[in-house]
């Protein structure tokens, strides 16, 4: 049975196959017959356009309407509108003047006589992309550019925000529709190659939407429709039909463009109708693609460039531009019209290609765009600067990027605003006002017309001027305004800052208040200063000048001295003036005249230079103004400053003398100090000799002991003028030296008491005008002059009464004492410090300081003193040391012993009390931690018990409520060391005691407060 089901499968099987196989050959063999008849369709239309010259018909149809298609664009500016056939959308009438302007042809020098007028587009409309450009004035196009850098730096804002393409520029949009459709004929590929290009080439301007190349094709896909008749076929018995919706391509090359229309068709054969098409060609000699891209290029360097001019450099061939191709430029044409009445008409002609006849006219427009002024600039921080007194010219410069006429006009500062400068306040506040002028200008609108008056405007209509004064000066804006036919316009806001000329006002001194400051002299400096009045007009160097003598200092410092180098008193006299007589002194200032190093007028300060300046001061007159050896003694002030000191020399006449004394000094000392070559001369040395005059004594011969040690030396030092020099003392010099002897050795005595004033143990010199000898109290002159001496004109001591407290010394007495002087020439005041005061007593002495139960120390008693020389017998030995301690502790109550002393000292003006120790008794419940160490307490141990609360716990005391704890480790008893152990009521020795603590038969060891198991 299972084989007989086998056998049905395989004929189910191969039925199938025959069926498959049957219905591929029926499809084949109609797919042939089919493929057959299409071509024998094609074969048809061929035969049919061959035999009947229909192809003639067709293609002298598409040459006409390529003809029209072209001229008609290229009138209207690159369109043709959907209602006369093209794709361009139809012109909206609230467009006129914006997007498209109307052209009378009659107006054309150009013959054109199939077309009255036509919409024309704007080949290039105003740039209004603020992303691009500035639109608002002044900035327009852009701030503070001159007009030979506008096309470099929108080109850089191009390349920088990325939304200014190559077809704008700063003077307009390219506004001609593009010349090719991106997916047309002359398309490039995805490679980039244009598919065409080997054979037309490609669009150098780019692709777009409503394309020239998309309007042609549309417009003669429309006009082919009415000027051909194919019914033709039918009348030569043609079963052909045909579809009229041709479709157009057009194709461009340089030098032609090639029309290609295909019209689909239908071909009856047997019982079916085949599709096929017709294709017609027509080649034009029309280098409209050639020409367009030439116009584009035009177009592209006039809204980039606003220094070209189409209408004066068409004739460029680099642009694409040949001999044949002519232009004409029609101003204003529309001038009816409410908007675009400015508007220029161009009319480009190709002479070598002609439609009907005539040339190839291509129209377009140019919207009036605004001028641009170009910018005025100084280089410096305001557009315009001058000095008060000089002449303001402006010469603006004014660029139409359509070239037509422009005019000049002024406003603002000096045209129908005044001002004036207040000086007065930018004194005041010179910082502020150099730093913004413009806020000390009063400024009042007034018809001034200053610019549109001056001379220069008359003549040139352009250019002004104004010469400026001082009342002009600070900062100012003037607007230049450059304005077309329109009325549109541009304006810079010039500020023009007017600085004023420095002034620069000389004056003098000499160094001296007491002489007027325009006396000057051979031997002193002078001193120069110069003041430039200006507010923003710097000084940058002084030059000073003397017309009678010929010396000329030029300095960048307001202040000079003169001699400039360091004025040396010395050497001055050839360094200065070397005429006494009047002088003229100039000053000039030299300051930046805007690049130009310009001198100020000289302005003359007279002086009188004399032999000498008569000033006073209480210094001495050089080398002596400021000699230190002199030690203040004399009648003079020391001055470290030779000039300022007294020009004792020089009369009030401003003369010179001689042989009066310019400087005497008188000084006092001992003769223990006396140094007779210290006088000085400081850097100066007198031409004189100095004449030394004494009074014979034995000098080098005498001893500390001999009469004349304590001896007045006075040295007397004079010097005259010598008339060369009035503010130096160099004349003649003389010194004297004169002793003065004092009382010396009283019989009895060891030192003396009489001398010179203790000031003289200094340095000579001192005071002036002490010559007496001086009485010594409490000293002598041995000691006070460092000659071995104690002080004590009476060595031997003495018992001494001391009377009152004054310190005399009497005999007998409670001190012992040493005499010395007593100030009237006597030896009978005691000297304090070396008394010993026989009342004097030890005091009681306590370890701890007082009565201060805390620790275990010792007082000793004191004990009463004496002189030892019979003045006081009474003499009282220290008792012993007293210990402190506890006592009564084991089994009882424990008391602490405390010693202390039980008196003050007294001194010796006080009775004498005897001081000793005093005892007290204190509990050492009270005081615990006195029981640690004291004697008799530590070492026994109390019961602890274990209940007590933390606030009851105290060390060591001998009542149940006291913590007996000894240490940190053992709390059960009071020990010797805290770091001794506890077992069962006894104390046992760190690191040397044992015990058997935990019962295991081994002795544990006592360690550091602790039990150590073994």
């Amino acid at each position: 049975m299972s084989k007989k089901r086998g056998q049905i499968t395989i004929f189910i099987i191969l039925g199938f196959v025959l069926i498959v196989t049957f219905a591929f050959l029926l499809f084949a063999r109609s797919t042939i017959l089919q493929g057959q008849l299409q071509t024998q369709a094609e074969i048809v239309v061929r035969e049919a356009i061959e035999s009947s010259n229909i192809n003639i018909y067709v293609e002298s149809c598409l040459d006409r309407i390529g003809d029209d298609a072209i001229y008609l664009l290229s009138l209207q500016g690159g369109r043709l509108y959907t209602s006369q056939g093209g794709s361009f959308p139809d012109p909206n009438p609230a467009d006129l003047g914006k997007n498209y302007l109307t052209f009378n042809f009659s107006q054309s020098f150009h013959n054109i006589s199939f077309y009255n007028s036509s919409n024309v587009s704007y080949g290039i409309l105003p740039n209004l992309n603020s992303s691009c450009l500035y639109l608002s004035l002044p900035g327009y196009p852009f701030f503070n550019t001159s007009l030979d850098m506008i096309k470099s730096k929108y080109h850089n804002k191009s390349v920088l925000t990325g939304l200014c393409g190559s077809d704008t520029g700063a003077f307009g949009v390219f506004s001609l529709p593009p010349l090719c459709d991106p997916t047309g004929s002359n398309r490039i590929n995805v490679t980039g190659n244009n598919q065409s290009f080997y054979r037309f080439g490609s669009c150098k301007f780019g692709y777009g939407d409503n394309s020239v190349q998309v309007q042609l094709e549309t417009y003669i896909s429309n006009a082919i429709k009415s000027c051909v008749d194919f019914t033709v076929f039918e009348n030569y018995g043609y079963n052909i039909s045909v579809l009229n919706e041709p479709n157009t391509t057009v194709t461009f090359a340089d030098e032609y463009f090639i029309a290609s229309v295909q019209y689909p068709l239908y071909v009856q054969l047997r019982r079916s109708r085949f599709k096929t098409h017709a294709s017609f060609d027509s080649k034009r000699d029309i280098r409209f693609k050639q020409f367009y891209e030439y116009i584009q290029s035009l177009l592209q360097k006039e809204y980039k460039d606003i220094n070209f001019d189409i209408e004066s450099g068409y004739d460029n061939t680099f642009m694409g531009w040949d001999q044949a191709i002519s232009l004409l430029r029609v101003s204003n044409p529309c001038v009816g019209c409410s908007t675009g009445i400015y508007d220029d008409l161009f009319q480009m002609v190709d002479n070598k290609t002609t439609i009907r006849g005539s040339p190839l006219v291509f129209l377009f427009y140019v919207k009036n765009r605004a001028p641009v002024v170009d910018w005025i600039k100084s280089g410096q921080k305001y557009d315009i600067v001058v000095r008060e007194g000089q002449e303001i010219r402006i010469d603006p410069f004014g660029k139409d990027p359509d070239e037509n006429f422009v005019s000049y006009y002024y406003s603002g500062w000096k045209e129908d605003i005044n001002s004036s400068f207040d000086e007065t306040g930018c004194a005041v506040n010179i910082v502020a006002c150099q730093n913004n002028p413009a806020l000390f200008v009063e400024n009042e609108e007034m018809e001034v017309k200053n610019w549109s008056q001056s001379q220069v405007y008359k003549d040139t209509w352009q250019n002004a001027s104004y010469r400026t004064s001082r009342q002009d000066m600070g900062l100012h804006y003037t607007l230049v305004h450059v304005r077309d036919e329109q009325g549109l316009e541009d304006f810079q806001n010039i500020s023009i800052m007017v600085t004023d000329i420095p002034v620069v006002i000389p004056s003098g001194t000499n160094p001296f208040i007491d002489v007027g400051s325009r006396n000057a002299s051979l031997e002193d400096p002078y001193i120069l200063d110069a003041v430039a009045m200006s507010y923003f007009t710097n000084i940058l160097e002084f030059e000073w000048a003397d017309e009678a003598e010929p010396f000329n200092i030029i300095t960048d410092m307001a202040q000079t001295i003169i001699p400039t180098d360091a004025p040396n008193i010395e050497t001055i006299d050839s360094e200065i003036f070397e005429v006494f007589l009047s002088h003229n002194i100039t000053l000039r200032g030299k300051f930046d005249d805007n690049g130009v190093e310009t001198w100020t007028t000289a302005s003359v300060f007279p002086i009188v230079v004399h032999e000498c300046l008569p000033h006073r001061d209480d210094a001495a007159p050089y080398p002596y103004n400021d000699f230190s050896e002199d030690n203040g003694m004399v009648d003079y002030v020391d001055n470290s400053l030779p000039f300022q000191a007294d020009h004792t020399c020089c009369n009030d006449n401003f003369e010179v003398v001689s042989g009066i004394n310019c400087y005497e000094y008188t000084d006092y000392g001992s003769y223990f100090n006396l140094d007779l070559n210290k006088f000085s001369w400081g850097t100066y040395n007198p031409e004189a000799e100095i004449n030394n005059n004494w009074i014979e004594f034995g000098m080098d011969g005498l001893a500390n002991s001999d009469d004349r040690t304590n001896d007045i030396f006075e040295r007397s030092f004079t010097r005259e003028c010598d008339g060369s020099r009035g503010n130096v003392c160099k004349g003649p010099a003389e010194q004297t030296i004169t002793i003065h002897a004092c009382p010396n050795f009283v019989a009895g005595l060891e030192e003396r008491c009489v001398g010179p004033d203790l000031d003289y143990r200094s340095t000579f010199p001192t005071t002036r005008n002490n010559l007496g000898c001086e009485n010594y109290e409490y000293t002598t002159f041995e000691l006070a002059f460092d000659l071995g001496g104690t002080g004590s004109c009476e060595h031997e001591e003495a018992c001494s009464t001391l009377v009152g407290g004054t310190g005399q010394y009497n005999v007998g007495g409670e001190y012992f004492c040493n005499a010395t002087c007593d100030g009237a020439g006597g030896c009978t005041k005691t000297i304090t410090s070396t008394c010993e005061d026989c009342r004097t007593d030890l005091p009681a002495t306590d370890g701890d300081g007082g009565d201060e139960p805390l620790d275990n120390s010792q007082c000793t008693n004191g004990a009463e003193g004496k002189c030892g020389e019979g003045c006081i017998l009474d003499f009282v030995e220290p008792i012993g040391a007293l210990t402190e301690r506890c006592v009564d502790c084991p089994g009882s109550d424990c008391v602490f012993i405390e010693y202390y002393a039980s008196n003050e000292h007294i001194d010796r003006f006080t009775p004498q009390v005897k001081e000793t120790c005093a005892e007290r008794n204190y509990d050492p419940d009270e005081f615990y931690n006195i029981c640690k160490s004291a004697p008799g307490c530590a070492g026994n141990g109390f019961v602890y018990n274990s209940t007590w609360l933390p606030q009851d716990k105290r060390c060591c005391g001998d009542d149940d409520e006291t913590f007996k704890a000894a240490n940190a480790y053992s709390q059960e008893f009071c020990c010797y060391n805290s770091n001794d152990c506890t077992f069962n009521e006894n104390c046992y020795v760190d690191t040397t005691d044992t015990e058997d603590v935990n019962g295991d038969g081994v002795n544990d060891i006592c360690s550091g407060g602790s039990w150590t198991i073994n």
